[in-house]
């Protein structure tokens, strides 16, 4: 009976221990890689990837880390791979699955691209930087509808991003939709007036083929 109560106290005495040593272990990996993006050490998050789930395998934000890394340093399928395994550990973090889209759409592989965007936008609604990475994947499917839809929501959250108004002119442009070009033009114009834009409505107007927009052009 003693020697089964002494076996439990040293199991017990040595889960404790376990526990105390894979807490430390943790706490030294986040503060290793916190230090390392504070750094923009993307090498250093990656080359010490597999000592941390050696030391720390339950700790699944190391997936994360070494996949943005990856992003950062253009290997971006590592980071598709990396991030997709963070994201079925933990599923909760947007930015996961913003990073993703951002490798995705690098790959050429617009239609993930958009599905994460959208996971993304579902958390963080109305985020500018998800909706132009939206637009980007629509324009390599040649969806020039969409990426007008989403350069437009772009527009009503941020109404003085010449990017968009640029951009959307250009697919106007494409569309021959004249009137609408002519209308971003005279927005970028007014926001910060070049001469580049000038030169476009010029050609917007002669391409609209009416006495009036001669003159204007």
């Amino acid at each position: 009976m003693k020697k089964t109560l002494l076996t439990m106290v040293l199991l017990v005495a040595s889960l404790v221990t376990f526990a105390q040593s894979e807490e430390e272990n943790t706490n030294k990996w986040i503060e290793n890689y916190q230090q390392f993006q504070t750094n923009k050490d993307w090498n250093g998050m990656i080359s010490n990837f597999d000592q941390c789930i050696k030391e720390v395998p339950s700790w699944n934000w190391a997936y994360y880390y070494k996949g943005f890394a990856e992003l950062n340093t253009s290997d971006y399928q590592g980071a598709v791979n990396d991030l997709s395994t963070f994201i079925t550990k933990v599923d909760t973090l947007a930015q996961a699955y913003m990073s993703r889209a951002n490798a995705y759409l690098k790959l050429n592989q617009a239609n993930e691209a958009i599905k994460d965007y959208d996971k993304y936008l579902s958390m963080v609604p109305n985020n500018v930087d998800a909706l132009m990475g939206k637009a980007n994947a629509h324009v390599m499917l040649k969806d020039y509808d969409n990426y007008i839809k989403d350069l437009t929501q772009v527009i009503a959250i941020d109404p003085n991003n010449i990017d968009a108004y640029q951009n959307r002119a250009s697919v106007y442009g494409m569309k021959q939709d004249w009137a609408n070009a002519i209308n971003d033009y005279t927005q970028i114009i007014n926001i910060k007036p070049d001469a580049q834009t000038y030169l476009s409505r010029a050609y917007a107007n002669y391409a609209t083929q009416t006495a009036e927009s001669f003159k204007n052009a």
